[in-house]
């Protein structure tokens, strides 16, 4: 019989599972990052990980979802900083610059590539495949957004709401 949980403690095993996933994709990537392993550093029974998560694909995707918005978040509010009358194309440039080697010292962003990314949407559920379709594409690459800016290959940015 699973183990209860109070609000407090789900709350805790499920951002445990989140920064543990997120440091095991940019150790291992997302192929070779596992449940198994996802477990074993959060220190909780493999069982209970499938109360918190259907499937791995879910948590990691969960994760760079987060990474995702979290990124733009700063980039938004780095861009709405500057905003107003003293604004120049030298502040602009300068945020965009500070934002382009932010992004390259996240571990999770330095192993995440779109074929990766193309590969975990395939394997999520239907209904949410459908659903986070547009939010797949945009990570992968195919629109502009994060994978674009952390690869190099694209410079367009997209406009992030907090």
């Amino acid at each position: 019989m699973p183990k209860c949980y109070s609000d407090s403690e789900r709350e805790y095993i499920r951002k445990r599972l989140k920064e543990e996933a997120a440091a095991c994709m940019g150790q291992y990537g997302i192929r070779r990052t596992t449940v198994d392993e996802i477990v074993k550093r959060v220190k909780i029974p493999k069982g209970t990980f499938y109360l918190f998560y259907q499937s791995k694909e879910l948590l990691l995707f969960d994760v760079i979802l987060e990474q995702h918005e979290s990124v733009n978040r700063q980039l938004y509010q780095a861009v709405s900083d500057i905003a107003g009358p003293d604004f120049s194309a030298e502040k602009l440039t300068e945020v965009i610059f500070r934002f382009f080697k932010m992004t390259e010292e996240l571990p999770l962003l330095k192993r995440l590539n779109p074929e990766d990314v193309e590969l975990l949407a395939r394997r999520l559920p239907g209904a949410l495949r459908s659903r986070e379709k547009h939010a797949a594409k945009n990570i992968a690459g195919d629109a502009p957004g994060l994978s674009g800016l952390c690869d190099g290959k694209r410079h367009g940015m997209q406009t992030a709401r907090p």
